[in-house]
């Protein structure tokens, strides 16, 4: 079933390892695609040989970007 990302306006976060079995990185750049061809807010960000649950030094850098992407679109004036 598809994901309807077109009718959430907001900004959105995407990410995925490039080596995840349980979701693609395909899957995810078709996702963005459809986002980005709608004029939609989007950032996506792919984590080379990831998997699903990614390592230490990924999990690390997927929490400092989910940060960072919320501090700027939820409190941007904070």
């Amino acid at each position: 079933m598809p994901i309807d990302v077109e009718t959430f306006e907001g900004p959105m976060f995407l990410s995925v390892g490039t080596n995840d079995q349980t979701w693609s990185s395909e899957m995810t750049a078709r996702l963005q695609d459809r986002r980005e061809k709608a004029g939609l807010p989007v950032e996506a960000h792919y984590y080379t040989g990831e998997g699903h649950v990614p390592g230490s030094e990924g999990e690390n850098m997927h929490h400092a970007l989910l940060l960072s992407f919320f501090r700027r679109t939820l409190a941007p004036d904070v």
